[in-house]
């Protein structure tokens, strides 16, 4: 059986990562506000509710409503995730319903706003450790989902764009080089390589580590894993040395 609450996210997240691909910016936005919404709510139905109640959600919001009403009867999570790939397409249409989205001139969907830095950190972050979590059963590796890091990459983008606003480039740098790390992942098919989902573990705690501390040290840290990651191929082979004792 699967959590309705869980499968909502995830379908929203793979929602976005296909409304990324169409370049469908502002709603791609919206989704993963939603996402987030749906995620962080003790009442997830709520939010879902009182998105019915907005002029011109009514669909859209119903059908995830609907899909979280079946999700107990999903048998496993691979069943659940070849759903929610059927079920974006639903989604879609229901969403092109909603005026206040399809104007190009809307950056951001209705009440949205970029995340400052501050918050795009801990969300990366927090989203580092889910696909942690993700990926390992106790101590057994069970290796990381396309959609997973698909999702990621999205959030990566988010931290480069929220840095370019507060001119932080160092974190600018951080988040373009992570972000080109995982499309090489994803183009090697690289998902069930342990390595990978060390390093990126790694990146994110340098990350924060340089963020909470603001020492010249820790930024050096930061400095020397954007350069890493800029060069998957060699960081790659390095990590294979360590772990080989070479």
């Amino acid at each position: 059986m699967v959590d309705a609450q869980k499968h909502v996210v995830r379908l929203l997240q793979m929602f976005e990562v296909s409304l990324r691909t169409g370049e469908y910016r502002a709603r791609a936005e919206f989704a993963a506000r939603l996402a987030e919404m749906v995620a962080a709510g003790t009442d997830y139905a709520d939010t879902l509710r009182s998105l019915s109640r907005v002029e011109g959600m009514e669909d859209f919001a119903l059908r995830l409503m609907w899909c979280a009403e079946r999700a107990a009867g999903i048998p496993d999570e691979s069943t659940a995730e070849r759903i929610c790939e059927y079920e974006i397409e639903n989604l879609a249409h229901a969403l092109a319903q909603a005026p206040k989205l399809t104007t190009p001139e809307s950056e951001h969907g209705p009440g949205l706003r970029p995340r400052d830095l501050g918050s795009s950190v801990t969300h990366f972050c927090s989203s580092v450790a889910a696909v942690q979590r993700e990926a390992f059963r106790g101590e057994e590796f069970l290796g990381t989902r396309r959609a997973t890091m698909q999702a990621l990459a999205l959030d990566a983008e988010r931290l480069r764009a929220a840095a370019a606003a507060e001119r932080n480039e160092d974190v600018e740098r951080f988040g373009r080089a992570f972000g080109g790390f995982l499309e090489y992942i994803l183009a090697q098919n690289l998902l069930s390589d342990v390595r990978v989902v060390n390093l990126i573990e790694n990146a994110s705690l340098t990350l924060q580590t340089a963020i909470e501390t603001l020492g010249a040290d820790d930024y050096d840290a930061l400095h020397q894993t954007t350069l890493l990651l800029e060069h998957p191929v060699t960081l790659l082979e390095q990590h294979r040395s360590r772990e080989e004792g070479i």
